[in-house]
């Protein structure tokens, strides 16, 4: 129910009647500060508040909702009215309350449609009263609640921070693919300095009819990273497109499919050319295009489309996974990265997933199984269960992280819920070991250990190869849940949470760089770490 008339109002059951006001003379000002302080508060213990900070972002001429959580402790009385009141006319007039089934308060105040593009800060003061006149409160009402709201144009922008030269990072290369290699170890064997980082640029993605548009993972090359946009739908035609390492301006985009009910996965790079598999339910293509000036250099009908990882490149080849020909099953493509010339090798029909490769074959993780098999013509050598499947769980996600010796890790990786990792020992065709737990995305490898993100301990763990024991873990803070895959490098390893973006010391075990924007990373060739969030890329100077 949304209330406009009164500041407070009172609740009555299951139904809860709210209030607020449009707001006081003051407005807020915009602001882009490079890396902001994310506010704390401390909740009263009365009640809990959730979040305890409130953040938001919408396209201009288009209103954002903030929501949050209020719940009365089981020894404190009953609040009969709540009031909202904001500290600026940036909020539209009233705000909207509903009762939940565990006795709290969600509320929600949405801001004006009308303001202009901008970052915007402040307060909302929140009063949980005690009668309907609000004469007595409950200790620690009315208290403050921080907010950011972020107003981005239709067309999306880019916030300069640290435009610094651009130079090649020694030892790090192109971010060409999933986890950045064929192999999928999300390793680069670099050493860096936390104290020589600092952010460069950010870039908010366009907006369709209000929406803006959800970015693919990245991948990097030639001093330009380059993302492909969503499904169709209401965001429009699926797009590849291309931005400048230096600045964060689009450097060239087109359309991989005219079709609005097209599909696109993410891209891989390799050699001046970007790859792209788009296409619609029942047929796709691979395209592959000049990676400086986005032309067209082949288009190579695959199978039904799916929803896969980005290609893997290895040699001269491109390995992707998708549909088979009928439609009925799932397909594995090799293809020329040159002619386009292609080979097929049927596969379970589950999406999400996408091949290793190293010099003694080729692995897919796919249905509950490690495939085993030869890059050059597809056949099988080997099919080695996985112990920990979930058959009702979503056992085609991820990419084989390929070890020493013929080790393997692979899973069902991309949920927090239940799932797993194992060891597979390619040369005796066997598990050598398997961990339950709740891997938000795929783990990294470098000397003989494996790096994953757990949400069931709530923990980053380094895994010894050989037997799956732990050699030391670093805690996620407190109401935190990880959603990235791990980046590593030769002493530090980075992850993301649904808060911020971490780097551990791989020596201390400790926290040594801390960041307030999170997602899927990557790191490229000029040392720029990329945080792709939802519908922003945030790139950090790494030296």
């Amino acid at each position: 129910m949304r209330i406009t008339h009164t500041f407070c109002a009172t609740l009555l059951a299951a139904m809860l009647a709210g209030c607020g006001g449009g707001g006081s003379s003051s407005t807020s000002v915009p602001s882009t500060p490079a890396n902001p302080q994310q506010p704390t508060v401390a909740a009263p213990a009365a009640y809990t508040v959730a979040p305890s900070s409130l953040t938001a972002s919408a396209v201009e001429g288009y209103p954002a909702a903030l929501d949050f959580k209020v719940k009365r402790a089981p020894a404190s009385p009953e609040f009969a009215a709540v009031g909202v009141k904001p500290d600026s006319d940036l909020f539209e007039a009233g705000f909207y309350m509903r009762a939940n089934a565990d006795g709290g308060t969600d509320i929600q105040i949405r801001t004006s449609a009308a303001i202009k593009a901008g970052h915007y800060a402040g307060n909302l003061e929140v009063s949980l009263c005690l009668d309907a006149n609000c004469s007595a409160q409950l200790p620690g009402s009315p208290f403050k609640l921080p907010y950011e709201v972020d107003v981005v144009p239709a067309d999306g922008q880019v916030k300069p921070f640290s435009l610094t030269p651009l130079a090649a990072l020694p030892g790090a290369e192109d971010w060409g693919t999933f986890q950045a290699n064929a192999s999928h170890t999300g390793y680069v064997p670099v050493i860096l300095n936390p104290g020589a980082f600092s952010p460069r640029w950010k870039m908010d993605t366009p907006a369709i009819q209000g929406e803006q548009r959800v970015p693919s993972a990245v991948v990097t090359g030639g001093g330009r990273l380059f993302t492909a946009y969503g499904e169709g739908g209401n965001g429009g035609p699926v797009t590849i497109a291309a931005y400048n390492e230096a600045d964060g301006s689009e450097a060239w985009a087109g359309n991989a499919k005219e079709n609005l009910s097209a599909r696109i996965n993410a891209p891989a790079y390799a050699n001046g050319k970007v790859y792209v598999v788009a296409g619609l339910p029942n047929t796709s293509s691979i395209i592959a295009i000049d990676s400086t000036n986005g032309s067209q250099v082949f288009n190579t009908v695959l199978g039904a489309g799916a929803l896969n990882l980005a290609p893997t490149i290895y040699g001269d080849r491109v390995f992707t996974a998708g549909g088979s020909d009928d439609g009925n099953s799932g397909a594995l493509y090799s293809i020329g990265a040159s002619a386009g010339d292609r080979l097929a090798a049927n596969m379970p029909n589950f999406e999400g997933w996408t091949p290793a490769l190293d010099t003694h074959g080729l692995y897919a993780y796919v249905g509950g199984q490690l495939h085993v098999m030869d890059a050059a013509t597809g056949a099988t050598r080997a099919m080695i269960d996985d112990p920990k499947r979930d058959w009702n769980g979503p056992t085609g996600s991820g990419a084989p992280v390929i070890g020493s010796a013929g080790l393997v890790f692979a899973g069902n990786f991309g949920s927090p819920q239940k799932n797993a990792i194992s060891a597979y020992d390619t040369v005796s065709n066997t598990v050598r070991w398997s961990s339950t737990g709740g891997y938000s995305g795929n783990p990294a490898y470098a000397d003989g250990t494996v790096f994953v993100a757990n949400n069931w301990t709530e923990r980053l763990a380094a895994l010894s190869e050989l037997n799956g024991s732990v050699d030391w873990t670093w805690p996620r803070p407190d109401g935190e849940s990880f959603v990235s895959d791990v980046l590593l490098t030769k002493n530090l390893v980075f992850v993301s949470t649904d808060r911020a973006t971490y780097a551990i010391d791989r020596s201390s075990h400790q926290q040594v760089w801390r960041y307030r924007a999170s997602g899927s990373l990557a790191l490229s060739a000029n040392g720029i770490l990329y945080i792709k969030g939802k519908t922003s890329i945030t790139a950090i100077n790494l030296h």
